[in-house]
């Protein structure tokens, strides 16, 4: 069987995710809830076990957008 894989397999996500939290004072379950995802999930990408799907990369990339415009 074929195994899917999610995002780009150079970029290190768990480390990305985890510092954008921690940069936000997050929680990774209130991220997971910003971000309208499982704290497992969360927990899973920040310790490399898997790398995010499409749909939540996405919501990152969106939330990371908006405050970013809003610092401007």
């Amino acid at each position: 069987m074929r195994q899917r894989i999610h995002g780009d397999p150079s970029r290190n996500y768990a480390r990305e995710w985890r510092r954008w939290r921690k940069s936000q004072g997050w929680t990774q379950e209130q991220m997971a809830s910003v971000l309208r995802i499982s704290a497992r999930t969360v927990i899973n990408v920040e310790r490399g076990y898997h790398r995010p799907n499409v749909s939540s990369r996405m919501k990152l990339e969106a939330l990371q957008k908006k405050y970013r415009e809003a610092q401007s």
